[in-house]
């Protein structure tokens, strides 16, 4: 089964589940809250989730979320003192960090339900292959060690250890 096949299979089974997927020529995207999303991509049968926040991956967000606020937040500080407007920066920076931290649990628990279905699939497709007629008549090699369990245990004959 080739990549595109399989990412096509994979949208088919994620859409199945309530999910919101949306098919793009070599990837996927699986739109979440918050203004999230996981670009979901199989290479060479491997699979790839990216996390984003918005157009940004989701660790430059993060960092320019954070840095972006608290630079913000200091600075108003700093110039007006403590008024309003510097304490609702100080709300802001700190619901901001807030709503970073769900946005990773919703990210991450999307990449887990994208593995979760990526694994059945893969399953399913081995279950489905074709099993070599030649590979059921053929015995299978055993080891000396398996040849000697064979052997009923009232037919061995036990050496003793020196005393």
């Amino acid at each position: 089964m080739n990549d595109t096949s399989l990412l096509l299979e994979l949208a088919q089974r994620l859409e199945s589940s309530g999910n919101v997927v949306v098919r793009f020529k070599d990837h996927l995207e699986m739109r979440l809250p918050l203004f999230a999303h996981v670009k979901i991509r199989i290479n060479d049968g491997r699979l790839s989730c990216e996390p984003r926040f918005g157009f940004l991956p989701r660790d430059r967000a993060t960092w320019a979320t954070i840095l972006g606020l608290a630079a913000l937040t200091v600075t108003a500080f700093l110039d007006h003192g403590i008024t309003p407007l510097s304490m609702a920066l100080g709300f802001l920076t700190t619901s901001s960090g807030a709503s970073t931290a769900i946005r990773y649990q919703v990210t991450e628990a999307c990449i887990t339900r994208v593995q979760t279905a990526f694994m059945l699939l893969q399953a399913s497709s081995a279950l489905a292959a074709p099993i070599e007629r030649n590979a059921l008549h053929e015995p299978s090699p055993r080891s000396p060690q398996m040849e000697r369990d064979a052997i009923p245990l009232e037919r061995r004959k036990h050496k003793t250890p020196p005393a």
